[in-house]
């Protein structure tokens, strides 16, 4: 039998300078009104679960982040003030939550079987060095059923739920789409406190 893992520890350290579309909040956002906003930011993140049993993992997560030297333009490209939104400013937040995760997965590359279940939250306080006050909570449920045809045919869902409650940075906010989940849109280009995406491939 594999050794069993007793801990899964994760987390990364990420700089990043990247021109970020901005649509305004809310499913009713315009296409007209884009603004691009232009920052930097650092991003730690690192989390701790303790495996429980049965693929059950519980754990700690704590995460940092920083926008700074952040310009705001229209499509043309001309500087413009800054749009009406928690976090235009920029700022330091620092947060940490807990999490369980679940993970029946044959394969972590490339599943085929079996499921994956992931709830996990944030709590960013202002008496922890938050420029603002706001939690989250995650929700990434995944499952994958095989046809018996080789590994050749297998039918993926995905259903992920993210909420946002308080005053969380507008980068912070919900995004739907992106690299990762509901890939035929922007990531950004409808953004709010809360969203629920499925998806199958």
């Amino acid at each position: 039998l594999p050794p069993r893992e007793s801990w899964f520890i994760d987390g990364f350290f990420q700089y990043k300078r990247w021109p970020e579309m901005f649509y305004g909040i809310g499913p009713n956002s315009d296409e007209d009104s884009l603004t691009i906003a232009d920052y930097q930011i650092i991003t730690i993140h690192q989390k701790a679960y303790k495996n429980l049993g049965r693929k059950l993992f519980a754990g700690l997560q704590l995460r940092y982040m920083n926008s700074y030297d952040i310009k705001y333009y229209d499509e043309g490209g001309e500087e413009i003030n800054a749009p009406d939104v928690t976090g235009k400013n920029g700022g330091a937040y620092f947060g940490f939550g807990f999490a369980l995760l679940k993970d029946e997965r044959n394969s972590v590359l490339t599943p085929t079987r079996d499921y994956y279940l992931e709830l996990s939250n944030y709590l960013y306080l202002e008496a922890l060095g938050s420029k603002t006050q706001y939690a989250t909570v995650l929700l990434d449920a995944r499952k994958y059923i095989n046809f018996n045809t080789g590994n050749k045919h297998v039918l993926a869902l995905q259903g992920k739920a993210l909420l946002t409650f308080g005053e969380p940075p507008f980068m912070e906010l919900a995004k739907m789409g992106g690299k990762a989940i509901m890939r035929g849109y922007l990531e950004g280009r409808y953004r709010d406190k809360q969203y629920i995406q499925l998806q199958a491939e």
